[in-house]
């Protein structure tokens, strides 16, 4: 099973919140499933280059009202907990999931393992309750299947080819319809709005 981020809710505070869980483990490629953004750090972080043009930058960008004081920070914290790991001096803050594929918590922490080539590792999985975690159910299998729908395909914008589609996601998702405005990330690591941009079929 692959795991995917999901938005922050009541429903996903409560479940963080739940003492309904085991300790199970579970492969780092699958808990990192969504994560491309964050590997893409690791590896300019490791190069010693700058992340200003990364698509984990441009997405927060995209999201609206980020401060770039507060997004330079929220990096330098993903950088400084990749070094814990990789020294051996982390503090070991679980990965949290669900048992429906949903990760709660953990998307930095999943990615760095990855990186690390680290293969399995223990996580909370939340079991209930089951009406809540049907929600929860809806909008990963939602996320999951507009992630990929349009993998490898040309992307163009204002007359020009601007690359292919890496994946997808949303900006913002309507709990209810699960509707919202989606963008796409592209091999050049430029984003677009999926509404101003045309894909070749």
């Amino acid at each position: 099973m692959s795991y995917i981020g999901i938005r922050n809710s009541r429903i996903k505070s409560f479940l963080l919140g739940t003492k309904k869980y085991r300790v199970v483990k579970k492969g780092t490629e699958s808990l990192a499933y969504d994560c491309k953004n964050h590997i893409e750090v690791l590896k300019r972080h490791d190069k010693s280059a700058g992340f200003s043009d990364l698509p984990y930058v441009e997405q927060k960008k995209f999201y609206g009202n980020i401060d770039q004081d507060f997004l330079s920070k929220r990096i330098e914290r993903f950088v400084d907990l990749y070094e814990k790991i990789r020294a051996g001096k982390d503090d070991k803050e679980p990965i949290i999931v669900t048992t429906n594929g949903a990760r709660l918590d953990g998307s930095h922490r999943a990615s760095i393992l990855k990186f690390l080539g680290i293969r399995e590792v223990e996580v909370k999985e939340v079991y209930g309750p089951r009406p809540l975690l049907w929600i929860v159910g809806r909008e990963v299998n939602k996320r999951k299947r507009i992630y990929e729908k349009f993998k490898g395909r040309k992307a163009y914008s204002g007359g020009r080819l601007r690359g292919r589609v890496l994946y997808t996601d949303f900006v913002r998702i309507d709990p209810l319809s699960l509707t919202g405005n989606c963008y796409h990330v592209l091999d050049t690591g430029e984003i677009v709005d999926k509404r101003r941009c045309y894909l070749e079929k």
